[in-house]
């Protein structure tokens, strides 16, 4: 089921969006492959939140599935597909691919996380395996560091689009906790203030922030992991945003201008 797709390169990275500024400040010997995937995350958040047929999103994830693997042999057929396949030589980079789809097609069937375990579970296989391909993180030392910061990533990105995925009848929080704190799809499609999301949403990416700044010393040790470390400045900007407005994301979704995003990516805080 081959789509059309933007040219590969940096053109298809929106200017003023978070992932050009992060291209903008990579080092030179590494602009290419961290366009290069940076555009397919892109191209993946396209095919999953705006799908209207799930059923026609998962035919196109799987028709990437494949695509992965015919990248690694040199075999593309998609123009993402070719850009990939110059920095994919491994099968521990298609095993993370078929992980990154994975979570996007449990984001498609609107399957929320039934506690926090499955939560940072979710959380990490999703931009966790994103930051390994990004950073080109091989090793097994550095899975700990991305994996810390991909549930930090993550838990901003659920908590900051919550009005998205409330309009499509989703809620990506841990369902325990939601339960516990009495927190409803219906209350929040209301649209009316909610204090235990404020406290809920607190307490979240206050785990998440604090597992981060544990591994974030040691990733500032991989040069590799320097777009990784971009990404996750920006993120901190949003969730600075998201305290100010106590956590009210379902009213509001917090947006960083592009201002702010180049200065956080610049000064990787």
């Amino acid at each position: 089921m081959p789509e059309a797709a933007p040219a590969p390169g940096g053109e298809h990275l929106r200017e003023g969006s978070a992932y050009y500024y992060v291209a903008r400040f990579c080092i030179a010997q590494r602009r290419e492959a961290v366009t290069t995937w940076l555009g397919w995350f892109q191209h993946l958040d396209r095919i999953t939140y705006r799908a209207r047929d799930p059923g026609a999103a998962r035919l196109r994830l799987d028709w990437w599935r494949e695509e992965a693997r015919r990248a690694l042999q040199g075999e593309a057929r998609h123009p993402l597909g070719h850009a990939l396949s110059p920095h994919l030589d491994a099968d521990w980079q298609l095993g993370e691919i078929l992980r990154t789809l994975d979570a996007a097609e449990q984001r498609i069937l609107r399957q929320g996380p039934a506690n926090r375990d499955a939560f940072r579970a979710n959380a990490e296989a999703n931009w966790g395996s994103r930051f390994r391909l990004l950073g080109n993180a091989r090793a097994e030392s550095t899975a700990r560091i991305v994996d810390a910061g991909g549930c930090y990533y993550a838990t901003v990105d659920a908590l900051q689009y919550l009005a998205r995925d409330i309009a499509q009848s989703h809620l990506p929080l841990p369902r325990a906790d939601l339960e516990q704190n009495a927190i409803t799809l219906a209350e929040l499609e209301s649209r009316a203030q909610c204090d235990a999301l404020k406290h809920l949403a607190a307490d979240l990416l206050a785990d998440a922030q604090a597992n981060w700044k544990k591994a974030a010393t040691d990733a500032a040790r991989h040069p590799d992991l320097d777009p990784v470390i971009r990404l996750i400045a920006q993120a901190g900007r949003v969730a600075r945003l998201m305290r100010r407005q106590d956590f009210q994301t379902h009213l509001a979704t917090p947006s960083p201008t592009p201002i702010g995003l180049l200065w956080s990516a610049w000064r990787k805080r």
